[in-house]
């Protein structure tokens, strides 16, 4: 008994160290940095850099996307700086975000966020999934100088793990 005992907490921690060393920091800009729960797939799409990790469970999907809109866009950090004194600015962004998670998604919640010293918006969308279901997506946008950075959360069924969201959310540090 004592033995087998020994083994299963043998297995957990294992188990659990396996887990804990899949966690990958990952800088998206000289300031910021995100940590995922394991190794994120690296897609350069242009001006768009993106980290993405799908869990193996397929319960939640995490990413992060850097933007550079000067390249993407034409503008200038000093032009974007102006730009979000506007509200039509944070509006846009939504309606951006939107728009990519398909017609039937609609904005649950919206709210101001502050990333160290950056302005932002969190937003929280749902949509309906391909099983019927729907996922839940949450969203963190803010800008640093001409860079437009998206760390974002996809509970694919209602399934996910909050408190790995929440780690993950609070894994996103400015230095």
């Amino acid at each position: 008994m004592f033995r087998k005992m020994m083994y299963t907490l043998g297995l957990f921690v294992a188990v659990s160290a396996t887990v804990q060393a899949q966690e990958v920091k990952q800088a998206l800009t000289e300031k910021i940095q995100v940590t995922f729960p394991g190794q994120p797939v690296k897609r350069d799409l242009g001006p768009a850099v993106t980290y993405a990790v799908r869990l193996a469970d397929s319960t939640a999907n995490f990413t992060a996307m850097v933007t550079d809109l000067e390249k993407a866009n034409n503008l200038t950090a000093e032009a974007i700086s102006a730009a979000m004194l506007e509200p039509e600015f944070w509006e846009q962004v939504e309606q951006s975000f939107l728009m990519q998670m398909g017609k039937d998604a609609k904005i649950i919640s919206r709210e101001p966020k502050k990333i160290g010293q950056f302005e932002g918006r969190e937003l929280v969308v749902e949509r309906p999934n391909l099983t019927g279901g729907t996922s839940k997506v949450t969203a963190w946008f803010f800008i640093e100088g001409k860079l437009s950075i998206y760390v974002v959360h996809n509970d694919r069924s209602g399934k996910a793990d909050q408190a790995l969201k929440a780690k993950y959310f609070a894994s996103v540090v400015s230095q």
